[in-house]
């Protein structure tokens, strides 16, 4: 029995009526937006897509998807049946149209006769036996301009894992576990002294709590882990061109120093020759808390992104964000004179707060409605920012202009706004 097929008998599917509406950043990830701008810095609409979702489980991912990408058609598969059924009821219980699931294979995806803009295989291609010949598959069926999403187990980060897993490997539990093999494993470990290693580097409350977290962390037969040089190897044999992470602002080297603008002296005269796969392996190294190396992919003639500009002709905020309750939060930081912290509302793991101050944040408000001219956006800030604090003198059009453009920098960054 596979691990796939092995991990549905213990799966304990999210309830129906549970939306991902509420979760933006978890849309974030899943928007065939983020990753084309992240690729391109060009706006793509989704409106029309063709969106693949590989071992489609129960179907939250599959909703997360039709959800983050409005208006495009979202085709599941999954090796069990049992999961189709699921999905195709969670489609129904939400009254979605857009989506379409059948019982296949990685293998089989050339016989649906489709291409699609957007790929996600999300906790599959470490499974796999041959993860290049899927991630080939893949870019068979995939559209000129598409993205794929995957993932790999990190080796570094689950690296008391599969220590654990040999050990229960030499003991026959691996084969064929059942809940005595759940059981055995979580006897073993509350056996174990507190300080052993792997009960300390491994052993959480949810092994207590869920089967499923005892069979994917201890007892999973097939997984494997990576490096990111493994992953870039694997790209380069499928043809297929590395864009990013997808979590990309968790992989910020530079965010690793104490203070970033004062470097030991050897980095700050060689970093410059480090390309950005170099310096993602630089983090990897020295800060290996990510358990999946979860990136985008694409056809290695994607067209190059454009030149970046400082000073874009339009705004646009990202969908995820386009909410009253946002909206509401920044008209309540003015009226308050009060930062906003764009993060409470986008919450991005292990990354510092995104503040601005309250007439920053009400300067964007018109977003909410459309995407605005740059120019419209710097001259309602010079309405409400009209002075310069320090002289008390009324700021000129172009300090104006370089103040917005640098305090909006980090937003475009982290993709809360969208240049054209």
């Amino acid at each position: 029995m596979s691990s796939l097929s092995l991990l549905d008998r213990f799966d304990t599917p999210l309830p129906l009526e549970q939306s991902p509406q509420d979760s933006p950043y978890l849309l974030l990830k899943h928007s065939l937006l983020t990753a084309a701008y992240r690729d391109t810095r060009r706006i793509q609409d989704s409106q029309g897509r063709r969106i693949l979702d590989i071992g489609c489980g129960s179907g939250y991912k599959a909703l997360t998807l039709a959800i983050a990408n409005p208006g495009a058609h979202i085709v599941g598969i999954d090796i069990s049946e049992t999961s189709i059924q699921r999905s195709q009821e969670r489609f129904q219980h939400h009254g979605l149209d857009t989506g379409e699931f059948r019982v296949l294979s990685i293998e089989a995806l050339p016989s649906l006769g489709m291409q699609f803009d957007y790929i996600n295989c999300d906790e599959v291609l470490y499974l796999l036996p041959d993860p290049v010949a899927a991630l080939q598959t893949m870019k068979s069926v995939l559209a000129p301009g598409g993205y794929i999403r995957a993932n790999l187990h990190s080796i570094y980060q689950r690296r008391g894992y599969y220590q654990s897993q040999q050990i229960f490997r030499m003991l026959g539990l691996m084969d064929n576990p059942q809940e005595m093999e759940v059981e055995m494993v979580r006897e073993t470990m509350q056996s174990l002294k507190d300080n052993t290693f792997i009960k300390r580097v491994t052993w959480n409350p949810i092994h207590e709590e869920k089967a499923t977290a005892v069979l994917s962390d201890y007892l999973l037969a097939d997984d494997k882990g990576y490096t990111l040089p493994d992953l870039f190897a694997m790209l380069e044999a499928a043809d297929l061109r590395f864009v990013s992470m997808v979590n990309w602002q968790q992989w910020e080297f530079l965010s690793l120093f104490q203070n970033p603008d004062a470097l030991p002296d050897f980095w700050q005269k060689n970093l410059s020759r480090f390309t950005p796969q170099q310096q993602l392996r630089f983090y990897e190294l020295l800060n290996p808390i990510h358990r999946t190396l979860d990136f985008w992919c694409t056809h290695p003639t994607s067209e190059p992104p454009p030149a970046k500009h400082d000073i874009p002709t339009r705004i646009h905020l990202h969908p995820v964000l386009q909410t009253e309750a946002v909206r509401s939060a920044i008209a309540q930081s003015y009226a308050m004179a009060t930062p906003f912290d764009f993060t409470q509302h986008l919450p991005l793991p292990n990354t510092a707060p995104l503040v601005i101050e309250s007439t920053v944040a009400a300067s964007l408000l018109p977003l909410w409605e459309s995407p605005q001219p740059f120019a419209t956006l710097v001259e309602r800030y010079r309405q409400l920012h009209p002075l310069d604090p320090t002289t008390l003198e009324p700021m000129t059009a172009a300090a104006i202009t370089h103040q917005f453009t640098t305090i909006l920098a980090p937003l475009e960054t982290h993709q809360i706004l969208l240049y054209e």
